[in-house]
């Protein structure tokens, strides 16, 4: 946590994207905030479960509702936040959501970066209810306005993610939007055996 510690009326959380941590935000936007900004809110980069600093536990399938429990048990209650603002990326987007959708009254504003779009979409109509309220202020999500004639889905994959394989960023976005299986494998792959990659990096870099 950053920013004042008592008597502050503004709360901000930042949730990290997939295969990231708390210093996503810490280490680019938290030192560049300045002092007035810290002095009128409390800014928590928070680790997601499984990530970071946060528990790892074997016996977790790492679901929306045990992200959202520990947010609520390690950030909301013992920090008693009851109105905040999200600042979310990627992955997080979808937990910022959900957190709007059950604390629509408590989330004073969202501002998603590279949302999930199909995971967003997909998401009750209380999500939509929400937006739609007072209580939204700020949901930035591209926008690809489809030809006549093109089917939507495989127009805006071709514009966001158009098959190629060099340069290698460029396959790998292909990969992931493309063969959404193979690369959800790969990330199966990662997490269910994140104590083992661990392991084996701490052995490579003699635990540097």
């Amino acid at each position: 946590m950053d920013g004042r510690k008592d008597n502050v009326s503004e709360n901000v959380l930042f949730i990290h994207g997939f295969i990231s941590s708390s210093e996503f935000w810490t280490e680019t936007l938290f030192p560049n905030f300045s002092r007035s900004i810290k002095s009128k809110y409390r800014l928590f980069a928070i680790d997601l479960l499984g990530f970071g600093k946060s528990p790892k536990p074997n016996e977790s399938l790492y679901t929306m509702k045990e992200h959202l429990d520990m947010i609520e048990r390690s950030v909301l209650e013992p920090n008693k936040v009851e109105s905040f603002h999200i600042v979310a990326h990627s992955l997080g987007c979808i937990l910022a959501l959900a957190l709007a959708v059950k604390y629509p009254k408590s989330v004073k504003s969202l501002t998603l970066l590279a949302p999930v779009i199909n995971s967003f979409f997909n998401l009750t109509d209380k999500t939509h209810m929400w937006a739609e309220s007072e209580s939204f202020s700020l949901v930035r999500i591209p926008y690809f306005p489809t030809p006549k004639g093109e089917e939507a889905t495989q127009y805006m994959m071709r514009k966001v993610a158009p098959r190629q394989v060099w340069p290698l960023i460029a396959f790998g976005a292909s990969m992931a939007c493309w063969y959404e299986h193979v690369s959800r494998t790969i990330c199966l792959l990662i997490c269910k055996h994140h104590r083992t990659w661990k392991f084996l990096t701490k052995l490579i870099t003699r635990n540097r």
